[in-house]
Order: C-alpha cells, then sequence, then structure tokens
C-alpha cells in the first residue's frame, strides 16, 4: 500500500490535502511532533480532524517524547498510531502500558524505529502490533534521501518478524519502491514527493500504480517455474 505523507506546520495545510486525496487514498499518515523528539513543531490539537471524510482513514505518526500524552483523546477518524520505540528507552515499563491504552480504544497499533534503533529488545511488544515503521531516513522533516542500510534492517526484521507488516517511512521515490517491495516492504509513506507535488492526486496514482506493478512482479518471481 502506498500511504500519502502528512507533515504540516497548520492544520490549513492538513485539512487541504485531506481534502484533495480524500476518496483517492485509503490511509494517509499525519505527522505529529512536539519540537523535543525532533527539532520542527507540528499542532498537537487533533480534534478539528472530526467528521473529516470518512472515506481516508488516518494513521498518526507520533514524533514526540510521551506519545501517550496525545493519545487520550483521539477522533473517530484517527484509526491507528505509530509511536516511536526511542520515546521509550527510558521508561520500558510505560511502553507496554502504552499499547494497552491503544488497544482499549480500539487502535490499531504500530511501533516505529528511527534507523539506528535496534529492535530486538522490543521483541514482546512487536508481537502486540499491528505492523511496525522501519525509519528509512533521520525523522524531522521531508524531502530527505532515502538510507539504503534500511534495506538491510528491513531483511533481518522480515527474518525475525514473518508475520508483522512493515511499512518504510521516508526518502520513498519512483527509483527505489520496486526494491524497497523485494525486501520485504508491505507498505511505503510517501512524504514531499506526493504532499509537496502540483498534483498530489496524479503524484499518488503514480506511486500505486509503481507499487502494484512491483509486487505483480516479485509475486511471479517467486512462484515455483512449472515447466521444469
Amino acid at each position: 500500500m502506498i500511504i500519502p505523507g502528512i507533515f504540516e506546520d497548520n492544520q490549513e495545510g492538513v485539512l487541504k490535502l485531506l481534502t484533495m486525496l480524500a476518496g483517492v487514498a485509503k490511509v494517509v499518515q499525519l505527522d505529529i511532533a512536539d519540537g523535543l523528539f525532533v527539532p520542527r513543531k507540528t499542532f498537537t490539537d487533533l480534534g478539528f480532524l472530526s467528521g473529516h471524510n470518512p472515506q481516508t482513514t488516518i494513521q498518526l505518526h507520533l514524533m514526540v517524547q510521551k506519545p501517550e500524552a496525545y493519545s487520550m483523546f483521539l477522533p473517530k477518524e484517527i484509526t491507528d498510531v505509530c509511536a516511536h520505540a526511542e520515546s521509550f528507552i527510558y521508561r520500558p515499563l510505560c511502553l507496554g502500558e502504552y499499547y494497552d491504552l491503544l488497544k482499549s480504544k480500539g487502535k490499531r497499533r504500530g511501533i516505529c524505529f528511527n534507523p539506528d534503533t535496534g529492535f530486538e529488545e522490543f521483541a514482546q511488544v512487536i508481537k502486540q502490533c499491528d505492523y511496525v515503521q522501519l525509519m528509512s531516513v533521520y525523522p524531522g522533516d521531508q524531502g530527505k534521501a532515502f538510507l539504503a542500510s534500511t534495506l538491510t534492517k528491513v531483511r533481518g526484521f522480515k527474518k525475525s518478524f514473518p508475520d508483522t507488516p512493515i511499512q518504510l517511512d521516508g526518502g520513498i521515490a519512483l527509483d527505489n519502491v520496486q526494491t524497497a517491495v523485494e525486501v520485504g516492504a508491505n507498505s511505503l509513506v510517501v512524504g514531499s514527493r506526493i504532499a509537496k507535488s502540483p498534483d498530489p492526486v496524479k503524484a499518488y496514482t503514480e506511486f500505486v500504480l509503481k507499487f502494484d506493478h512491483a509486487r505483480r512482479d516479485f509475486y511471479t518471481s517467486s512462484q515455483p517455474n512449472l515447466h521444469h
């Protein structure tokens, strides 16, 4: 799946993109930043999303020091929440409690890892999650180059957790979609190359076509050759 990523400093910018993509993209990812976990700061009040077009659901990516502070009151339009493992490194006991909170609210749960963070010590939490998001850039802004080292990390994660869907976020471009799919990514979050495009809907469509083609190629090549 291709998921457009929205990283805007104000609510107006978010609503503009949501309106453009409503009914086109099934899911969009909304980035929230507190200015502490990453230097950039966005709005933090999510109430304005209530009543948003139900044809497009919203995935929340929390780049914040305390994700639980942003998850107490979530509009129904937000279907799932992805928090960073790094937010809990110095308070690991809070991580399980946080995911219990999300479960009690009926939200899908994702855990996100920065490029330099290993996932091995989070094995028990990963098993509780609906998906994992691996950052293929260092978080904080859009438009950064894809880190090739992420591909090795995806392969390692796939080997350790074969049943957990993998989502890649950062630096996704048309020329690396194929490779991302081949190593095992199930979903790709595309930021500026959709959101900052002159025509976000057209850009989204191009990425979907590229992704679907890559998936078909991968599936075909992985099937046994019945002619031999």
